[in-house]
């Protein structure tokens, strides 16, 4: 069977263990896992970015530095303007941080350079989740950009940004969040190697008891009143965070 069979067959199944054993013996198996990223079914694309992370956390496959190569790629697909060039690139970009986070701090600024693209903030924000879940304080000079897509028209935005405070939020945040508990716009959330259709008020209501869970060491600074802003880079503002178990959506 072609390799590129035997890698749609593992996503398919969620074999991730598979994968990465397939990936320590051919070396075809990344540039392959790449092409799923822009794969026309959803599920697929996202298993594929599930994938990347399998993989870099297997540092028997991938040495550090050639995953920083395969990030340039990624960003060099984000940085081409034709349009779909760009589908699964962000979040695998961002599942490759997450699935080692100390050692690709330093990508995160490059993630979120890519802000100012608005059809880029789910990826962004889905990765800033799964950041957020090793390791909450590499987020907290971005947290502002997150509480300024709550208020965003797109129910998908706004979703997200309510799932990605549940991980790098702190208890500034629960006022907002409440507002949006009654909000019954349905999105679809990858979690757990699945979609989930779930409203934007139960992700906001389950990243609130996240947040209250969550021991807080440090007093942050008050959030404004004035309402926030919308654009793709909101106005800065300190928090502080605190690390955090990952509960499921």
């Amino acid at each position: 069977m072609p390799v590129k069979d035997d890698i749609r067959t593992f996503l398919q199944n969620k074999e991730f263990d598979k994968l990465v054993e397939l990936a320590s013996r051919d070396k075809k198996v990344i540039r392959h896992l790449t092409s799923f990223l822009y794969n026309e079914d959803e599920l697929l694309r996202w298993r594929a970015a599930e994938g990347f992370a399998a993989i870099v956390k297997s540092p028997h496959v991938l040495s550090i530095e050639k995953i920083h190569i395969l990030i340039d790629r990624l960003t060099i697909n984000l940085e081409d303007q034709s349009g779909g060039n760009a589908w699964g690139a962000i979040e695998a970009f961002g599942a490759i941080i997450a699935a080692r986070p100390y050692e690709l701090d330093g990508q995160i600024p490059k993630l979120f350079s890519f802000i100012h693209d608005a059809r880029l903030w789910k990826g962004i924000l889905w990765s800033a989740r799964r950041i957020g879940e090793q390791d909450p304080g590499l987020l907290k000079n971005r947290l502002h950009m997150v509480i300024g897509l709550l208020r965003n028209p797109s129910k998908t935005t706004r979703g997200h940004a309510a799932w990605t405070l549940g991980a790098i939020g702190d208890s500034d945040v629960l006022e907002i969040l409440e507002t949006l508990q009654k909000d019954t716009n349905r999105i679809h959330i990858y979690d757990q190697g699945e979609l989930r259709e779930v409203t934007v008020g139960e992700i906001a209501k389950r990243s609130i008891a996240e947040i209250k869970a969550t021991p807080q060491h440090f007093k942050p600074s008050a959030l404004s009143k004035k309402p926030l802003r919308v654009p793709g880079r909101p106005r800065a503002a300190k928090r502080g965070v605190t690390s955090r178990q990952k509960p499921s959506v």
